[in-house]
């Protein structure tokens, strides 16, 4: 399992998020009362947006790779992510 660097750990906890899901959690979830399947259906929806080498799971955060560079993150409790 590949560490964060400081740099990396300070970027995912000062950046602004470029993707916000909050609002459509919400929504589906008043529609099906499934959280599960909504919770995966947006992560899939995340993780097929950005191009990578390798993705890593921090507890409650993906980390996405390419080439060794962080490129992206989607945090799948809270349902937010950037794209750096």
């Amino acid at each position: 399992m590949r560490q964060l660097t400081d740099t990396e750990e300070k970027m995912i906890n000062t950046t602004a998020y470029s993707v916000d899901w909050n609002e459509e959690f919400d929504e589906a979830y008043n529609r099906t009362q499934r959280p599960e399947l909504i919770e995966q259906e947006l992560e899939m929806r995340f993780d097929d947006s950005v191009e990578y080498d390798t993705v890593e799971d921090f507890g409650g955060i993906n980390v996405y790779f390419k080439e060794n560079k962080m490129i992206a993150f989607y945090d799948y409790e809270q349902f937010v992510g950037t794209y750096f």
